[in-house]
């Protein structure tokens, strides 16, 4: 078995991922803040969105490579 000699750029695909999910989660908890929502719900919040945007991302992600 030969392996492909051009890199893979999965790495690239990951951190932008990540990088979206940082920003949806910043932009989720910003906005729960302003609602005048408790810390707690808060900061859940924005632990929903990151962990949402990461699982959709990854996803997408895997389908459209396979």
């Amino acid at each position: 078995m030969l392996r492909d000699p051009t890199p893979s750029n999965r790495p690239v695909w990951l951190a932008i991922i990540f990088i979206t999910a940082v920003l949806a989660a910043t932009g989720a908890g910003f906005l729960l803040h302003l609602t005048k929502a408790s810390p707690t719900s808060a900061l859940t919040g924005a632990g929903a969105a990151f962990v949402a945007t990461m699982t959709l991302g990854m996803a997408a992600s895997r389908f459209l490579t396979s």
